[in-house]
């Protein structure tokens, strides 16, 4: 079974901008030392550079569903 090729001329691959939301939370991530150091302040009784770390996975997992649709 021989494959039919298209005659039409091969277009540049599409830029996907969008993958530059993903750089976010990668910044977000080297921030963390400069953002949460500080004297032990708390949220909800958890230290605050666990919830911050938590969050930015939180917002990872948006930024990747939104450059994953498009």
């Amino acid at each position: 079974m021989s494959r039919i090729h298209d005659s039409s001329p091969s277009r540049p691959p599409r830029r996907r901008f969008s993958l530059l939301f993903l750089i976010i939370p990668v910044i977000g991530y080297l921030l963390t030392p400069f953002v949460a150091n500080s004297v032990e302040p708390r949220i909800l009784g958890v230290p605050f550079i666990i919830t911050y770390t938590i969050i930015v996975t939180i917002l990872t997992w948006l930024f990747v569903w939104m450059v994953a649709r498009g």
